[in-house]
């Protein structure tokens, strides 16, 4: 058998090993049904594994470590394990995370030396730092870096459900920190949800470059060694055995926006083998994530789809790009990957300014009404006649309400004790006193019309909106001009105060 495990059973060895040994057995014997080469694979390299764990639990917890000791074991997976330490020495006090190549897997200790020197490039929140690295008392390699607590991205997904907004929020984390690693020319390879630890912040941290890659000069690189990824998250051409670029990480996040906005992986979990899983990945496209999570839109469907294109130059030129994306999506603006239609388009301005629409809306319904009566006349001599007439007496009334509105001023300043002063909130109560005393009529309702635009030109809306409510319950006393100043004002006076709903019914 050859000395790597192949790449198809990395993630299937994985799996078994966190299964407590009755449940391996029922799972070993259900692949056996299905495809019984791939089981006699497992069960071999389950067995070396287990071999090489005994070795280990003989010597104790590993050692020659300095200045770190390894205390309790984490995880384990088909590369190596995971264990939980601390600074020996007593130089100061920190919780870390020691990760060792197992003792069957030592011709691939270049990896996590490869690890040790990407990790150092690294700088970032979002990126759990490198600390220390070397080779242990037994010859196995190991790697220091910072202990996140915290929960794993998926399990942090289905404990905490939380809305679509903080689901793009965290791929937006997510992204930002795989846009440092690109900066340092430096790709994941492996973007999965074990791999995004959620810490007790709620902050996203990137951990695992044990596959990650260093680029040439920002070249794509060839994969000619072992391919120890995950195939649920990878890119087509990474299980095709192609080359792979920074668009490769942009896949993968993809696969964790799917994963965030529906719950479960892009193509699924409905694959009985592993070649079927990856025969879906190269050859069919994702169903969008708004079948599956309504509350997904048409611009998260095409921002998805756009990362987890299966051609790589269909995807965002980088990860920029798609974190440019999703914050437009996050200020309800257009999105580059889709281009929205004329109607989307209005409905959104629309949206954003419904208030000046609804009032210029009104506005230009009375000028039309305007124009098509000025058209009339026109058209009517007869009816035009009639009209100047009508207008004659229109205007004879206005003459009557103008003297009375003159005559009831003139009244609540005369009406003052002598020597009186005051604000001019003193005095427009005068007058509007005086208006209250005026019998019903065109002349009080003109004139409180006239004393609530005043209030308004004072910026003072409170007072303003109690005059045109006034005014306004003697609707059938105002000529259509005053009636018109009376209705637009109160809307324009409840705006002032955040009264929309009232405004647009006015």
């Amino acid at each position: 058998m050859n000395n790597a495990l192949d790449w198809r059973l990395a993630e299937a060895v994985d799996a078994l090993l966190d299964l407590p040994r009755v449940a391996r057995e029922q799972r070993l014997a259900a692949i056996d049904t299905e495809d019984p080469d791939q089981a006699r694979q497992l069960r071999a390299w389950l067995e070396r594994i287990d071999a090489s764990e005994g070795r280990l639990e003989a010597q104790g917890v590993p050692d020659g470590t300095q200045p770190w000791r390894a205390i309790v074991r984490v995880g384990r997976g088909g590369m190596g394990e995971v264990w939980r330490g601390e600074r020996a020495d007593g130089a100061y006090a920190r919780t870390v995370a020691i990760k060792f190549l197992r003792p069957d897997r030592a011709a691939a200790a270049a990896s996590i030396l490869r690890e040790r020197q990407l990790l150092a490039r690294l700088r970032h929140p979002g990126i759990a730092a490198l600390l220390d690295g070397g080779i242990a008392a037994d010859g196995r390699p190991y790697l220091v870096t910072e202990w996140v607590a915290g929960e794993r991205l998926d399990l942090w997904l289905q404990r905490t459900q939380p809305g679509l907004r903080e689901r793009v929020a965290m791929t937006v984390a997510i992204a930002a920190a795989v846009a440092e690693a690109h900066s340092q020319l430096v790709i994941h390879r492996d973007l999965k949800p074990a791999n995004v630890m959620v810490d007790e912040t709620g902050a996203p941290r990137l951990l695992d470059f044990g596959i990650a890659r260093a680029l040439d000069d920002g070249q794509s690189v060839l994969l000619t060694d072992d391919r120890a990824l995950t195939p649920a998250f990878a890119a087509p051409e990474q299980l095709r055995g192609e080359a792979i670029s920074t668009r490769t990480d942009i896949y993968g996040l993809g696969g964790l926006l799917y994963l965030l906005l529906t719950g479960r992986g892009a193509h699924g979990d409905s694959a009985t083998s592993l070649a079927q899983l990856v025969e879906r990945v190269c050859q069919q496209d994702a169903p969008a994530p708004s079948r599956l999570a309504p509350a997904a839109d048409a611009d998260l469907d095409a921002i998805t789809l756009c990362a987890l294109a299966r051609d790589p130059n269909q995807r965002y030129a980088s990860v920029d790009a798609l974190i440019s994306d999703l914050q437009r999506w996050q200020r309800g603006e257009f999105v580059h990957a889709r281009l929205p239609s004329r109607q989307e388009r209005a409905r959104r301005f629309a949206a954003r300014h419904w208030l000046p629409l609804s009032l210029t809306g009104a506005l230009m319904l009375a000028l039309a009404g305007g124009m098509l009566a000025t058209w009339r006349q026109r058209d009517l001599a007869e009816q035009a006649r009639q009209i100047a007439v009508a207008e004659r007496g229109v205007a004879l009334t206005e003459l009557a309400h103008s003297e009375s509105l003159r005559d009831a001023l003139v009244a609540s300043f005369k009406d003052a004790p002598e020597g009186t002063s005051g604000s001019a909130n003193d005095w427009l109560d005068r007058v509007a006193a005086q208006a209250q005393r005026m019998d019903a009529g065109p002349a009080r309702a003109r004139l409180l019309v006239e004393l609530a635009e005043l209030e308004s030109e004072r910026s003072q809306p409170v007072r303003a909106t109690t005059m045109y409510q006034q005014a306004l319950e003697q609707q059938s006393s105002l000529a259509t001009p005053s009636l018109a100043r009376a209705q637009c004002g109160l809307a324009r006076a409840l705006a002032a105060q955040g009264a929309g709903a009232a405004a647009f019914a006015a």
